[in-house]
């Protein structure tokens, strides 16, 4: 009787001190910033000012599978002045800049966030265009399943791809670079307006959907509560003991 007391007492306080689920956290972050694009006048002499327009273009904020925010470029304005939030999410652009950051803090979260502006800019005759910018990703996953960020920029030409760069940090990309500095000029030596697109992104994706990791000091508690739990069975099963 008094063995199966002790039974049940230690097998309680092993139950009691088993291990807690650690929540798991998640952060991810990035963006281009230091954006600018700047013509130069190859020909001063022909009288003919350097410049460039948006033809075509669109902005598009897209957050866990819906479009927060998009809308077809005026004039010419690449980024519009905007700040969207949404939960732990909060999307910035302006006319230097796109971000994004995120946080999770729960062990049943999906999140994911892809960013974008596109344009088809004309060049003028006998210009240069130099578009430059910072690129920069990072990501934390405490007990998550994936937490990645990512961030490019790139401009295109007749023959396809002019300049392009691209940075990710997090669970799938451990080699990646995190930050770049890109610059890139083209020179439209032509009599004649050249049709350039550029493009630049921000996004993000975290997953804490799967099992939770267990916090390490409870596990140990716990194990140190089944060892107790071991040690009484294996004295109640010696020959002789008294019941």
């Amino acid at each position: 009787m008094l063995h199966s007391l002790k039974f049940t007492l230690a097998l309680t306080a092993a139950l009691a001190i088993a291990p807690a689920a650690l929540a798991a956290t998640a952060d991810a972050s990035s963006s281009v910033s230091h954006f600018q694009m700047s013509v130069g006048d190859l020909r001063p002499e022909d009288g003919v000012a350097a410049s460039y327009r948006i033809t075509s273009g669109k902005a598009e904020y897209k957050n866990f599978d819906y479009y927060a925010w998009t809308a077809n470029h005026e004039g010419d304005e690449f980024l519009p002045e905007l700040e969207l939030r949404t939960g732990t999410v909060v999307m910035t652009s302006t006319p230097t800049g796109l971000a994004v950051r995120a946080h999770a803090t729960r062990n049943d979260q999906l999140m994911h966030s892809l960013d974008m502006s596109w344009a088809h800019l004309s060049l003028a005759p006998y210009s240069s265009l130099t578009v430059s910018a910072q690129l920069d990703a990072a990501a934390r996953c405490d007990g998550c399943d994936i937490s990645n960020a990512h961030a490019s920029i790139g401009l295109y030409g007749e023959p396809g791809e002019l300049a392009r760069a691209a940075v990710a940090d997090g669970t799938h990309y451990p080699d990646s670079p995190a930050s770049a500095l890109f610059s890139y000029t083209f020179e439209n030596l032509s009599a004649s307006e050249t049709q350039l697109p550029v493009f630049i992104s921000s996004g993000f994706f975290i997953s804490t959907m799967g099992p939770a990791v267990p916090e390490p000091a409870s596990a140990a508690l716990a194990l140190a509560g089944l060892g107790a739990l071991v040690t009484l069975r294996r004295r109640q099963n010696r020959p002789g003991t008294a019941a």
